[in-house]
């Protein structure tokens, strides 16, 4: 099919003159996008809530106006074409641009004041620094309105560069990430990994406890979307001395954890700073003296974000921090 021929203008008119403006433009690409992922236009109609039929005049219509085939057609099936795949990027990369900024004017409409959406990891909650600079925040300006959001620290690295977020409390090493963009981090706070196990375990009584004692164990691990980074540092130590980790079950959180502990599924590690924290009966942690697995806490936010009182709320963050002992 000769699609230049058809409309020998495609190559000159603008995109969304050419396929009626905006709404209509935005309705092709999502349909474009939903059939290059599924190839099929059975599937991508059902889930487009169309025709087959409707669909094919769709796509169809929206080649011939902007002058190129995004898709091959096949015996079954399509495949996106060249050109289609340098457009999938772009739109995928577009549609949520405009999914986030609808978000955005969704929350505007619905509050009177400012908000601070704030990223926290579960460690993050519990640690007194963190509730204190907030509960600070809130006295300072009480007509702000704090959004928390509870994510691992890949993901709040991520919501930070497209601004879902504004202010995240992640933990590091994380040498492997390429920061996001102009985001600027200050480190707060540093602990390391224990052994989290029943206080009736056979080993909880050990005077002084090695990770090679924990040879025969089965181990609640990291879960890899929240801990990956962790799992890998564990893993490490754990090959360092020549043990391989059975493992019986992922958690996401370090409270996970110590819910598998407790309930007899195996050990697992911990930041020490949980020994001052839980309260949960059945439960002891024990330092290891042959494992030193550190990691932080700190503070990250974009540079270049305009958003109230977040300068306010880093200046309470890190004049805790310099007080902490």
């Amino acid at each position: 099919m000769n699609i230049g021929a058809l409309n020998p203008y495609a190559t000159e008119m603008p995109f969304m003159s050419k396929v009626g403006g905006t709404a209509r433009l935005l309705r092709y690409l999502s349909s474009f996008l939903v059939l290059a992922e599924e190839e099929s236009f059975a599937i991508a109609a059902k889930k487009l809530h169309l025709s087959q039929p409707a669909l094919s005049r769709r796509i169809k219509s929206l080649e011939e106006e902007i002058g190129f085939e995004l898709f091959e057609r096949l015996p079954r099936g399509v495949r996106v074409s060249a050109a289609g795949k340098s457009l999938l990027a772009d739109c995928r990369h577009m549609l949520e641009t405009i999914e986030r900024a609808c978000r955005k004017a969704s929350r505007a409409a619905r509050q009177s004041g400012p908000t601070l959406r704030v990223g926290l990891t579960d460690i993050a909650m519990r640690t007194p620094l963190v509730t204190e600079a907030l509960h600070r925040l809130n006295q300072l300006h009480p007509d702000i309105e704090i959004l928390h959001i509870s994510l691992p620290t890949e993901s709040q690295l991520a919501s930070i560069e497209v601004q879902d977020i504004d202010l995240a409390f992640v933990h590091f090493p994380f040498e492997d990430l390429d920061m996001p963009g102009p985001v600027r981090r200050i480190m707060l706070d540093e602990d390391y990994f224990v052994v989290a196990m029943a206080d009736n375990h056979p080993l909880a009584a050990v005077p002084e406890l090695r990770l090679t004692d924990l040879r025969d164990e089965t181990f609640v691990w990291p879960a890899r979307f929240s801990g990956r980074k962790y799992g890998e540092l564990m893993m490490a130590a754990c090959e360092a001395v020549e043990i391989s980790p059975r493992i019986s079950a992922y958690a996401m959180t370090a409270d996970q954890v110590m819910w598998f502990v407790v309930n007899g599924t195996g050990i697992g590690f911990v930041p020490a700073r949980m020994s001052s924290m839980h309260r949960i009966p059945g439960l002891t942690l024990r330092d290891l003296v042959d494992m030193d697995v550190r990691f932080t806490l700190e503070v990250a936010w974009r540079e270049d974000a305009d958003i109230p009182y977040l300068g306010d709320f880093i200046d309470i963050v890190t004049e805790l921090a310099d007080r902490k002992p």
